[in-house]
């Protein structure tokens, strides 16, 4: 039977462990999504996954981001809103911190 702070050691390795798995995972979920975007989607997600933080207004900054790329016509305007619909759902699986 392993001693009472061994016993510990334990149990915060395994908690540890509990917590930080999830966030890993959402990580990746993340960036599988990221992955399978069309290209429209994918360019404004990568215009806007280094700045959106979980808690933030993503419609603000989709919108904002999302104009300034139709502005310089790298998105159609028909892409626009489909493209920046899939490229929150793939934003919305950004782990937290």
């Amino acid at each position: 039977m392993p001693e009472d702070g061994e016993t510990m050691r334990i149990f915060v390795w395994c908690l540890v462990g509990a917590i930080a798995a999830p966030q890993a995972a959402q990580g990746a979920d993340m960036a599988s999504c990221a992955a399978a975007l069309a290209p429209p989607a994918k360019l404004i997600f990568d215009d806007v996954v280094t700045l959106y933080k979980p808690g933030d207004s993503l419609h603000d900054l989709l919108h904002d981001h999302t104009r300034a790329l139709v502005m310089a016509g790298k998105v159609t305007r028909a892409d626009a809103r489909p493209s920046a619909i899939a490229a929150a759902e793939c934003l919305k699986l950004k782990p937290a911190g």
